[in-house]
């Protein structure tokens, strides 16, 4: 009996020891596995948090390798007066070009869109600037208030301001060309030019008295290139080559010492925030290429990438002031109806000129008939008083063919 017992209990010590080790087993078992499974959730942590790092690093690695580039673009080719006409380019350059101008180009328009927004619900439009101008004479500013407090009170220069339209701005050349035939090259030496987008283009040429005739001549084949089969898409980011190689072509070797302190042209600077600013200083004949340039910049089509112009990077100068006006009896000249609205023009075309040709150009009899009606326009209004007062100007100063007889100031809405 006792050995019976004593077994019996050996057995069950066994059983149990078993039992034991079998729970200690496994209790080292769920351990190492909780181990296991805490180890490779922060190893599988610690790999996202690299391929995290990893992917910040790399992608901005390549915003500053992209934003270089654009840079060393916008600054060196970009910037390139050519002289021999541009050439088309094949579809497959033009869409790297684009896909290369796009990020960049849609930033620009959201920073701008943004302040626009902002502005309007602010009751200050940015469009239409109500606070003071800027204007640039050599490096200091001065406000425009005292800039028209001077033109209106001792300055008897007849003024000249014409808006942006793209290729509709040719309706300003038949202007330029009523202004010439009437009061000659001594007279438009005379006349104190402003110009916004385009329109900044035709102010700098008619400011350094650039022949029309010249002007024209140029015309026609650029507005060939862009109305051929796919044309606007081939040249969808190479307008600004055309504009340069214009104004190489035209503008004389002192156009910047004609064009100071006569010439007063728009463009939109971006930062700290969109902004406009008037210029009429520049130190050079490619100072004032690169300006007229910055004042009809628009991202991605002008040319990819941005526009840096005297350390800023500006866009189209009607983003901010489409006409911009230095003195209350400017002949402000628009491009439709609205403007006479919103900017107060006083002349604009008798027969609407269609939107569509803003980018994409009429054919040569259409645009014949473009500069003809800028120039029949512009005879028209001359024979109202407010023509008359803005001859009388010039006639103050020399004398001239179609007003070299005496002219009544009695007539009717006449001021002196």
């Amino acid at each position: 009996m006792g050995g019976s017992s004593s077994a019996s209990s050996s057995g069950s010590r066994s059983s149990s020891s078993s039992s034991g080790n079998v729970m200690m087993m496994i209790r080292m078992m769920i351990r190492d596995g909780l181990e296991d499974v805490k180890k490779y959730i922060e190893e599988t942590t610690n790999n996202k948090e690299d391929s995290k790092t990893s992917i910040r690093n790399a992608a901005l690695v390549f915003a500053c390798t992209y934003l270089l580039q654009m840079y060393v673009f916008s600054t060196t080719r970009a910037m390139r007066n050519p002289t021999a006409f541009p050439q088309r380019r094949y579809f497959l350059e033009t869409l790297v070009y684009f896909i290369f101008a796009f990020p960049l180009a849609t930033l620009q328009a959201a920073w701008v869109l943004f302040w626009i927004i902002f502005w309007q619900l602010c009751g200050k439009p940015l469009w239409k600037p109500t606070f003071p101008h800027r204007f640039k004479k050599n490096t200091t500013y001065v406000n425009e208030k005292k800039r028209r407090d001077k033109t209106e009170n001792g300055d008897d220069h007849a003024h000249v301001s014409l808006c942006g339209g793209g290729f509709r701005t040719w309706y300003h050349l038949g202007v330029y060309f009523g202004l010439r035939d009437n009061f000659g090259e001594t007279g438009v030496d005379d006349i104190v030019f402003a110009g916004a987008s385009i329109g900044a283009l035709v102010a700098a040429l008619a400011g350094a008295n650039v022949k029309p005739e010249e002007i024209w001549k140029q015309i026609p084949p650029i507005a060939h290139e862009f109305r051929e089969p796919m044309g606007f898409i081939h040249n969808l980011t190479n307008i600004g080559q055309y504009c340069r190689y214009l104004l190489n072509a035209l503008l004389p070797e002192d156009a910047h010492k004609k064009c100071n302190g006569r010439v007063f042209l728009s463009v939109t600077k971006l930062f700290p925030t969109p902004h406009n600013v008037i210029i009429s200083e520049w130190h050079s004949r490619e100072d004032l290429i690169n300006c007229v340039l910055a004042c009809g910049y628009i991202p991605g089509w002008t040319w990819p990438g941005f526009c840096v112009w005297d350390g800023n990077i500006c866009v189209d100068g009607g983003v901010t002031n489409n006409l911009p006006s230095l003195h209350e009896n400017a002949l402000r000249v628009g491009l439709d109806e609205d403007d006479i609205k919103h900017w107060n023009a006083v002349l604009c075309p008798s027969q609407a000129l269609p939107r569509v040709n803003t980018f994409i150009p009429a054919d040569d009899e259409h645009l014949t008939a473009m500069v003809e009606e800028g120039k029949d326009d512009f005879e028209d209004w001359l024979d109202t008083p407010a023509g008359v007062e803005f001859a009388l100007r010039l006639h103050g100063r020399k004398r001239h063919k179609r007003y070299s007889i005496e002219i009544d100031p009695n007539v009717e809405g006449f001021h002196r």
